[in-house]
């Protein structure tokens, strides 16, 4: 007898250490790309003699301009530069001449800017700033989405810049922006007027500018937003359409007297013109990552047909995946490269659960000649001259002939699998395996057509309501950590929404913009518009009520709760083992769709037989063969299948129920918000809230209320503002008061002026349907004063009520909120000067711990004498990078920092929060604590000489962290 093999020996042992090292390797090989492709992107940086000064500049248009009330911008590539030191991508923004402020109707500029479009090169003097953008916690960050794109510097024009020439051919992106802005002047006139043009426009090529903020708040509550943007589905509709008529054209055409089809399979004529049409449709809509990845999967699907290889669908996606991270790097830091992916995962898991379920009963059907399809039988089972059993030769290449075999089934099927390949769309295309997850039971094998096909439907609409619900939950976790709620009505709008988009609205956009681009088709044109339009109109309406519906609410919460949660839904989702149902020597399905043994079967090719009859490739919408299950499975509890299952879905309870982190009695945060040039912070106490002003209104629909304030209230979990200070009526301070009153109901408002008047006169000015305003309203004067969850509030100004005005003395007006907890205390001064400085330090001004310098630091502040009655340990300003008016003033800086107090700066750290605590006062911002390489070392340059470290007063044990590899928090002891 042979000695027993010792256990962890033998080839099974030798298989995990080449595994091992070959995943070490593949992650040394990544982490070295990455850091090559980083490296080389941070080099493109802007010299530091350019910073903020005039460069005269030669460029290229390199994408479609966007034209906004007030500037026109695009991106372009730099061709020369004095001085040199400029990257070679930059933005460029166009300021508008005569712009009447965020108040003006909107309308073109006067003078009109002159026609800019892709290709274009001109000279411009430009002052040239590296990208800033708003910095704050579980906000969306736009220097990432900068640096993805290369976008290293941005300008702004200045005079008048002089046009050189047009390079319409010098490069791929130039040609595609060139066919964009084409087709986007060729619909202009039709979409001219109508309520949701632009969403029109952005379903035909991908062109999101001017849609709506209020229209992507509701297609954001309903979960609708994959349908209004190109998506998988879109660019898999028009290749489908494109390689179905070139297949039924190549089995048609002749030659030399031969068919064309007896050359080349016309199965492969059609597959390389849908990967053409798809490839140039993703060029048109921008080449973003749903459109790359959709490109990628096809990609792979048309060369495993071209090489006769059976590829599965989760070998599929991850060469997709691959495939789009080796050409762009930089794609993981879009939120949609992870959401488009998931989604696509989804479906595939779905699809191959169902096969689980269904397998039995179609092999069964099969058996009784019960074809739904009227195509020849599918399945996994050998069929015609394929050996049974034989799994090496079902895995195998398939090296028959393709012209003669071919030709004879195409002549036999009419076309018809060919196209049902090409049809469907992400969200109900489940493919041969997806279709087998019908639980409505079958109709007889001698049932008339007209309960077939009613059954049939059932069994559809089952299956889409299947995937809908596993889609939404399964995108829940990622959905929560950006949106920071979940869209309980998504599943509903998905329902109508998705065959009205992708079947009506869709084409028709399509169509119009290929009608368009023909002389002497208006009218055709502008009956699709009306048509196309008419049709998105009816369905927003059940939409917008929908979207007035709460969603819900997801604080943000340790990152463990969003794992643990997509681990819960992978569980859930994961396809079915064990008996089940299924004899237990029975092949079953891999997690996508692959059998166990040989783990390709999802994307077959046509072939000999069995499964090459058809490519069961969910996302690309594969034939529909209706099959159901011949053996019951246990119901309810008694199927372990199900408890697990069950149990697995439990797994996203922690993140919906989480509780949002919030002080203890006598304590209190506050967070001091990165809004530019203005002013919005949050108090919070244990169980109360206060805003503290709005920040500032850009554009008649673009304010930091909307933009900020109200997306950092849903990551706190604040569903209500117990108090609403808004120190005076500047728009810096005002503009975004509109928006927070719309988006969350407010106790109590505070404010220096007539608060009720003034959002009256703003409606009127916005030409809005109605004034959002608080329950109550009352004016800020000195020695109100009320206690929340032991922290007390208190007005130090204004002294008399009637300073309640806006006008040229707002400032001097501005309310001025103490708060005072049981360790420490906190001084909000609004844009108070000199004079309201002295009469607080002669009424007796107390220390502070934190104090908010007053009118972002402007020179016409902080006088000595307030500087030292406060006696601030840290001082906070909150001003806009490179803001015009150059606060904060260095002399300013200087005596709070002589003052012995740590100065903190929305415009270089980002966000900053303050939590006063019993064991001491910690204060920490956005950019120190989470920093990335792509928010660059200038973000910290020259803070070093206004912002020395010396020693405290008062008891601190100060840790000082302005730049980079310092520690990020500073902690005070009370003392």
């Amino acid at each position: 007898m042979e000695p027993a093999r010792r256990r962890g020996s033998g080839p099974g042992r030798g298989l995990l250490l080449r595994a091992s090292v070959l995943c070490l390797l593949s992650a040394w090989a990544g982490f070295v790309f990455t850091v090559l492709c980083a490296q080389a992107r941070l080099a493109q940086a802007l010299a530091d003699g350019n910073v903020d000064r005039v460069s005269r500049v030669t460029l290229r248009v390199d994408s479609l301009p966007r034209l906004q009330p007030d500037r026109l911008t695009f991106e372009a590539v730099v061709l020369d530069a004095h001085p040199g030191g400029v990257p070679e991508r930059i933005r460029v923004r166009w300021p508008a001449a005569g712009w009447r402020g965020p108040y003006a109707p909107a309308r073109p500029p006067d003078p009109p800017f002159p026609e800019v479009r892709p290709g274009q090169v001109w000279r411009m003097a430009l002052v040239l700033r590296p990208v800033r953008a708003a910095q704050n916690r579980h906000a969306f960050d736009a220097e990432a989405h900068a640096f993805a794109a290369g976008i290293r510097a941005q300008g702004t024009v200045r005079g008048t810049p002089e046009w050189l020439r047009d390079e319409d051919w010098a490069g791929l992106s130039v040609i595609a922006g060139r066919a964009r802005h084409a087709v986007r002047e060729a619909m202009a006139p039709h979409l001219q007027g109508l309520r949701y043009g632009p969403v029109l426009r952005a379903l035909a090529i991908g062109d999101q500018d001017g849609v709506d903020d209020a229209d992507w708040a509701v297609f954001n509550r309903t979960g609708i937003t994959h349908l209004v943007s190109i998506s998988g589905s879109h660019i898999t509709l028009l290749a489908g359409a494109g390689g179905l008529a070139v297949y039924g054209l190549w089995r048609r055409l002749r030659w030399r007297g031969r068919c064309l089809a007896e050359r080349w399979p016309a199965r492969r004529a059609g597959a390389l013109a849908a990967l053409l049409v798809a490839w140039l449709y993703c060029l048109l809509a921008g080449w973003g990552v749903p459109a790359r990845r959709t490109f990628m999967m096809l990609a792979v699907v048309a060369g495993a047909q071209a090489l006769q290889l059976r590829v599965s669908g989760s070998r599929v996606l991850a060469l997709a995946a691959a495939a789009v991270v080796l050409t762009d790097p930089w794609a993981v830091l879009a939120g949609g490269f992870w959401l488009s992916f998931l989604a696509v995962a989804v479906l595939l898991a779905v699809s191959a659960r169902a096969e689980n379920a269904g397998e039995d009963g179609a092999a069964g059907e099969r058996l009784l000649g019960d074809d739904r399809t009227g195509n020849e039988p599918v399945g996994n089972e050998p069929v015609g001259n394929e050996p049974a059993g034989n799994e090496s030769s079902r895995n195998e290449p398939i090296r028959n002939g393709w012209a003669g075999d071919e030709q004879a089934r195409d002549e036999q099927a009419g076309g018809g699998q060919a196209g049902d390949e090409q049809a469907g769309d992400e969200q109900a295309g489940g493919g041969q395996a997806g279709n087998r997850a019908a639980t409505v039971p079958r109709s007889a094998p001698g049932a008339r057509p007209a309960e077939r096909r009613r059954d049939r439907w059932l069994r559809g609409l089952m299956l889409a309501a299947r995937l809908q619900w596993a889609i939404t939950w399964a995108l829940a976790p990622p959905l929560a950590w950006t949106f920071h709620e979940v869209s309980l009505v998504s599943p509903l709008a998905n329902a109508y929404a998705i065959p009205v988009i992708e079947l009506l609205v869709t084409p028709l956009s399509l169509l119009l913009a290929g009608v368009a681009l023909v002389p002497g088709l208006d009218a055709v044109a502008a009956g699709l518009a009306w048509l196309a339009h008419g049709t998105l109109v009816l369905m927003m309406r059940p939409t917008e009520w929908l979207a007035a519906l709460p969603a819900w609410p997801v604080p943000a919460g340790p990152a463990w709760l969003y794992l643990l949660a997509l681990a819960g839904a992978a569980v859930a989702l994961w396809p079915g083992g064990g008996s089940g149902g299924r004899p237990s020597g029975e092949r079953m399905a891999g997690p996508f769709g692959e059998p166990a043994e040989a783990g390709r079967t999802a994307f077959a090719v046509p072939g000999r037989g069995g499964d090459g009859e058809t490519m069961a490739a969910s996302h690309y919408g594969a034939a529909a063969h209706w099959t159901a299950p011949s053996r019951r499975r246990a119901r309810g509890w008694a199927d372990p299948l199900r408890r697990r299952r069950a149990w697995a879905w439990l797994a996203l309870l922690p993140m919906l129920l989480w509780p949002p982190a919030r002080p203890a009695d006598g304590e209190w945060d506050l967070r001091a918000l990165d809004v530019g040039q203005g002013s919005a912070l949050l108090v919070r106490t244990a169980r109360h809230t206060l805003l503290f002003d709005a920040g500032a209104r850009h554009a008649r629909d673009a304010d930091e209320g909307v933009r900020t304030i109200v997306p950092a209230l849903k990551a706190l979990g604040v569903r209500r503002l117990d108090a609403l200070v808004v120190s005076h009526a500047d728009l810096d301070h005002a503009g975004g008061v509109r928006s927070v009153l719309a988006a969350v109901p407010v106790a109590q408002a505070f404010a220096s002026f007539d608060l009720d008047a003034w959002l009256r006169a703003e409606t009127r000015k916005l030409g809005a349907a109605d004034t959002p305003l608080p329950r109550a309203a009352a004016p800020c004067r000195f020695g109100d004063r009320w206690r929340l969850d032991g922290v007390e509030f208190e007005f130090l100004w204004p002294l008399d009520v009637r300073a309640r005005r806006p006008g040229a003395e707002a400032n001097a007006g501005s309310c001025v909120l103490r708060v005072r907890g049981a360790h420490h205390s906190l001084l909000l001064t609004g844009d108070i000067e000199i004079r309201a400085e002295t009469a607080l330090v002669e009424r007796g001004l107390t220390p502070a711990d934190v104090v908010v310098a007053a009118h972002h630091g402007s020179r016409t502040s902080s006088s000595a004498a307030f500087v030292g009655a406060a006696a601030a340990r840290h001082v906070i300003f909150q001003a806009g990078a490179w803001n015009r008016h150059g606060h904060p003033d260095t002399a300013v800086l200087e005596r709070w920092r002589r003052a012995g107090a740590t100065l903190w700066r929305t415009d270089l750290q980002g966000g900053i929060d303050a939590r006063s605590r019993a064991e001491g006062l910690t204060l920490s911002s956005v950019l120190e604590s989470s920093r990335r390489h792509w928010h660059g070392r200038e973000v910290f340059r020259g803070m070093g000489a206004a912002l020395r470290d010396e020693p405290q007063p008062g008891g601190q044990a100060a840790v000082r962290f302005f730049g980079p590899g310092t520690r990020d928090v500073s902690i005070c002891k009370p003392g």
